[in-house]
């Protein structure tokens, strides 16, 4: 397929079609903020990116689409540790590998089925998800750096409220919870980065950033979080932060695996009683 270097809206990419474009992406950024050189390490896919994923693909594109693309191994209710299940295992892998496909586990199945299910339940995830156009891809040339950009959203921006839902899972979804999630992560220069991306190529402002979190344990708990003002600009700074900082490295052709070139002065660490 041709690779894409122009700047637009694109609908219908598959992943590896948006994985060849040429720019530089939010989990890209994101490495700056350790040190330049992690950018140039790959990345090691664990576990529950695999989780992830498999959710995005049931909750967003379907439940056909998402048989189309996975082969959901058997229950198995006996030792894990002994032959029957490693065999079990080995003849899923083999079967899935001839229809070009992923395995998923029996548990992970059933744990985006409990998500699916309960977003439907909750009053406001409901409104988004399955009335939504999925996994748009916009490409844009930042206007300070000049960097080609781009990101895959989740589901269509709804001009009307001017905000982009995206859909997450998570460990925890409470108010507290999904707050270490969203710092941890930098979930917050995402969305800095897909409002402004979305707001150059669509021509209107969009400003508001919600996620519809689901728990990967049972009950499946699922909560809506919004962004507010002052998390997405400071998203918005650190996102340019990196821009810039990518720039820099790509001009002097040179990531330093290092983020400050001086002294970092360690404050006070402990109290210490007298």
């Amino acid at each position: 397929p041709k690779i894409i270097t122009k700047v637009g809206v694109y609908r219908g990419l598959s992943y590896s079609e948006y994985d060849s474009i040429p720019a530089v992406r939010s989990t890209y950024l994101k490495k700056h903020l350790h040190c330049p050189a992690s950018t140039q390490i790959e990345d090691e896919e664990k576990e529950s990116y695999a989780f992830g994923i498999a959710a995005h693909v049931f909750i967003l594109e379907g439940e056909k689409e998402f048989l189309r693309r996975y082969t959901v191994m058997q229950e198995f209710e006996g030792d894990k540790r002994k032959a029957g299940f490693k065999a079990l295992k080995k003849t899923t892998q083999e079967l899935a590998a001839i229809q070009s496909k992923q395995v998923i586990s029996y548990e992970d199945h059933q744990a985006i089925i409990g998500i699916n299910k309960n977003i439907k339940l909750h009053p406001t995830a409901s409104k988004f998800i399955g009335n939504h156009e999925p996994e748009i891809t916009i490409v844009w040339k930042d206007p300070e750096t000049g960097l080609l950009c781009k990101i895959r959203i989740d589901m269509a921006p709804y001009m009307k409220q001017r905000a982009i839902p995206d859909f997450k899972t998570a460990k925890s979804v409470s108010e507290y919870g999904f707050r270490s999630q969203i710092r941890e992560y930098y979930y917050d220069l995402s969305a800095a980065m897909y409002l402004e991306g979305a707001s150059i190529a669509l021509k209107e402002k969009i400003d508001v950033f919600f996620f519809i979190a689901g728990e990967k344990k049972p009950p499946y708990r699922v909560e809506v979080h919004e962004l507010s003002a002052q998390c997405i600009e400071d998203g918005s700074t650190l996102f340019h932060r990196a821009l810039r900082q990518e720039a820099a490295c790509q001009k002097a052709k040179f990531y330093p695996p290092y983020l400050h070139g001086g002294v970092i002065v360690q404050e006070k660490i402990r109290t210490v009683e007298a």
